[in-house]
């Protein structure tokens, strides 16, 4: 999970790991511009500014769908995929 960190020019790294069918648990590590901990909380979790996490229902792709909307404004990017 910190390896992604540790890139240059990446400034959160996200993991996604199905739990379950239907559950989705979300890892999420920032460098220095993002509070992850405000994106977790905004989806159900909790955390430190550095490293949070929450869980989301759906599937892999609908979890990071739902991160991905919450976490966009956050850094200021669109989102291409």
């Amino acid at each position: 999970m910190n390896y992604c960190r540790n890139i240059e020019g990446v400034e959160v790294g996200v993991s996604f790991v199905e739990a379950e069918p239907g559950v989705v648990k979300v890892s999420m590590r920032a460098r220095d511009r993002v509070d992850v901990s405000a994106i977790a909380k905004q989806l159900g979790g909790g955390g430190h500014a550095k490293a949070s996490g929450c869980t989301v229902k759906g599937t892999i792709a609908e979890a990071k769908q739902k991160v991905w909307d919450v976490l966009e404004p956050a850094l200021g990017v669109k989102h291409d995929e």
